[in-house]
């Protein structure tokens, strides 16, 4: 039950519609629920346990709707339970002390349920709010630690009178660039919880590559990215492997001034998911050695490993270069 409330499907079930729409229709489908056990409990004993079903049915309303749906299961199965079952469809009469008590105290007990199932989801909404708050302060402060390493990098960059040092420079820039970008993108795709939808943060990961600095228009990004989703320690190192692959494409593939055309697609199987970045370029064997060598690669096959597969790099049938990562379920 705590799973139930911890998925927040109150607050989603609210989008849909009015509260009272949203109360009214978890109530009906409460009830029918509530009729088909009946049912069930009738073809075994007849007659008995007459309220007992009623207080999960409402517990549960309660958790889906907030406590109008629970108060209208409650009214509404209470007094059905009260006339065909209590009194076997002979009326609402009660004849004894015991009959009295024993729907008072139904209607209390069942109400006092429906109470405290409204205070536990309050309780949940507030936690998932100061947990929303602190992921955001965290997700706040760790862009501005990238901000500030690259600053400080490319400040010094321009400090130094050596050209090697100030390409080194720069493409660390590059790479804490891309670690940012794969960051930002990381909680824009997603909500607070475990899993990452990764066709929503590949997909915002390749427009603000598109629309970065050094694409200069003439390099494009097409995407296939099938529904799926990824632990967020998996998806990162997919954002980081996609970056990086994309930018060596840019870089390597297209002499400067050529356009070009890099494709993304995900594909989702049983065996798990296949990420391919196939661009129209040179080919590998037009490409420098730094392209397919080194600390890219090496960051490449590191992330991969993290990311759970393994990448492979060939040229593409109808020219250009082909990356692929294969990751297991």
């Amino acid at each position: 039950m705590r799973r139930l409330v911890t998925v927040d499907l109150r607050r989603r079930l609210n989008a849909i519609g009015p509260s009272w729409v949203v109360a009214a229709g978890v109530a009906l489908g409460c009830l029918a629920l509530s009729g088909v056990v009946r049912i069930l409990i009738d073809l075994v004993a007849p007659g008995a346990f007459a309220f007992g079903m009623i207080y999960p049915i409402c517990l549960l309303a309660t958790l889906l709707g907030g406590w109008r749906a629970g108060l209208i299961t409650l009214v509404v199965a209470g007094l059905l339970a009260w006339y065909f079952v209590f009194n076997s469809g002979h009326g609402f009469a009660l004849h004894d002390l015991k009959s009295r008590a024993n729907v008072v105290l139904f209607f209390f007990t069942s109400a006092l349920v429906v109470f405290l199932a409204d205070q536990a989801v309050i309780e949940q909404d507030k936690g998932l709010a100061d947990r929303d708050l602190l992921i955001e302060e965290i997700n706040h402060r760790t862009k501005n630690n990238f901000q500030i390493v690259i600053s400080l990098l490319e400040l010094q960059a321009r400090r130094s009178p050596e050209p090697a040092v100030r390409e080194a420079m720069k493409a660390a820039v590059a790479r804490i660039g891309g670690l940012a970008r794969s960051h930002r993108n990381l909680y824009a795709a997603g909500d607070a919880g475990q899993s990452v939808a990764m066709d929503l943060y590949l997909g915002e990961l390749c427009a603000n590559l598109t629309d970065g600095p050094g694409f200069g228009g003439f390099v494009r990004i097409e995407t296939a990215l099938e529904p799926a989703s990824l632990p967020r320690d998996r998806a990162v190192a997919v954002g980081v492997i996609l970056n990086e692959l994309i930018t060596n494409a840019f870089k390597h593939a297209f002499p400067p001034g050529r356009p070009g055309l890099v494709r993304v697609a995900l594909v989702r199987a049983d065996t798990g998911l296949t990420l391919t970045v196939a661009d129209d370029g040179v080919g590998l064997t037009g490409r420098a050695a730094a392209a397919d060598s080194g600390l890219g690669r090496g960051l490449i096959d590191a992330f991969a490993r993290q990311a759970g597969g393994v990448v492979t790099l060939a040229n593409g049938e109808a020219g250009g270069a082909v990356a692929t990562l294969v990751m297991k379920p």
